[in-house]
């Protein structure tokens, strides 16, 4: 079942699920997320009913007048609070969407197109941003990436290009470098980081810490673009890491374009600023 608190309390690792529940209560908009909850857990129990009835469940209703309610309350707020609250409720709502999808009797990709269909008619009646509400939802995500690959099939490369990384620095300090993985909580150990520096045959399946999953993308950002790192063969370091590391595309791009992933990223200017200190640290000597 669907429980705000829960999605609340595991959604970012730098704020309590008090924290969240402060922001919505304050902007007015815990009371339309808490009743959004109830009719999701109710559309859940009673699904069958509305098969019976109806010969469908109504997702699509319900999802177009969230969608409503909340974009009423939004345009009300100064843009810079609006932006905050769009990406909160963005990310609560993607999260729901996610717990729908494991409690509904229908295939995750009719849901998301039921969901999308929904979305994309709101939009046109009220004259909403279709295009930035699909992309702050990871809907168009979504829906390509379901239909490019099954759950839990990891990313098919051709073998013979398997991209991994080669360190540029100097190769006194790799060691040193190495170590920020595991001492910094990014990953258990270094000994699976360090695979990714070597050519390999099969994904690596490494395991990154998801609570630090915003951190961990910032941090591979900043090694590129410092010439720290380079990929072989050419292309983007995510390349790299939705071949080799486990759910990359579910727990750490979101269903998203790593671009629009990393935008999102940056519009949380102090998150950023925070995330940027701390790398500036590590990598202090380094670079």
């Amino acid at each position: 079942m669907i429980n705000i608190r829960e999605i609340l309390d595991g959604l970012y690792p730098d704020k309590t699920g008090e924290d969240l529940i402060s922001i919505l209560e304050k902007e007015g908009f815990l009371e339309t997320v808490k009743k959004s909850e109830i009719q999701l857990n109710e559309l859940i129990l009673n699904q069958s009913d509305y098969v019976k009835k109806y010969g469908m469940i109504p997702i699509g209703a319900l999802i177009a007048n969230q969608l409503t309610v909340v974009n009423t309350k939004l345009k009300d707020l100064s843009n810079a609070k609006r932006q905050e609250l769009e990406h909160l409720l963005s990310d609560i709502t993607f999260k729901q969407f996610e717990l729908l999808a494991d409690h509904i009797r229908l295939k995750k990709k009719e849901l998301f197109e039921q969901i999308a269909f929904a979305l994309e008619k709101t939009c046109e009646y009220h004259n909403y941003d279709k295009h930035q509400l699909l992309d702050y939802l990871r809907i168009d995500s979504i829906l390509s990436f379901k239909a490019s690959m099954k759950s839990g099939e990891r990313l098919k490369v051709n073998l013979s290009s398997m991209p991994y990384l080669e360190w540029n620095g100097d190769p006194k300090l790799f060691t040193d470098f190495m170590s920020i993985f595991k001492e910094r909580g990014l990953a258990t150990s270094n000994s699976s980081i360090f695979k990714l520096f070597k050519k390999q045959n099969t994904p690596l399946e490494i395991q990154l810490n998801v609570l630090k999953a915003d951190l961990i993308l910032q941090f591979f950002q900043y090694l590129k673009l410092n010439k720290l790192v380079s990929i072989i063969p050419k292309g983007s370091i995510y390349d790299v890491l939705m071949v080799h590391v486990l759910d990359f595309e579910k727990d750490f791009l979101k269903y998203q374009t790593p671009k629009a992933r990393m935008n999102v990223l940056k519009n949380s200017h102090s998150k950023w600023n925070e995330n940027q200190q701390l790398i500036l640290k590590w990598t202090k000597g380094i670079v």
